[in-house]
């Protein structure tokens, strides 16, 4: 028997007239996961509603506080101004820590 994944929906907007971006947590196998996914739109013919895409990340929820100050540095980066570093693959970004 398998066993039963639990999912909760956390949050959801806009991405653009097709798209929506939506968040879930969700749970298997007694672990948290945070799931942030593409969700669209079918065509004329398929199935109503949205339909998940491929276009997502889903990680464990323990990973939240790090996300979280990812994207409060990417804010920072885009109100203070239009300065945009290219990195490569493999380097690292502001605030990674070096080895």
């Amino acid at each position: 028997m398998s066993e039963k994944r639990r999912q909760i929906l956390v949050a959801r907007f806009d991405k653009n007239s097709a798209e929506e971006i939506m968040i879930h947590l969700c749970e298997w196998k007694g672990q948290q996961y945070v799931d942030i996914r593409t969700w669209y739109k079918p065509g004329p013919g398929e199935d109503k509603g949205l339909h998940p895409s491929t276009k997502g990340i889903r990680f464990s929820a323990e990973l939240l506080p790090d996300l979280r100050s990812a994207i409060d540095a990417a804010i920072s980066a885009v109100e203070n101004g239009p300065g945009i570093e290219i990195v490569q693959d493999g380097a690292q970004g502001a605030g990674e820590k070096g080895s």
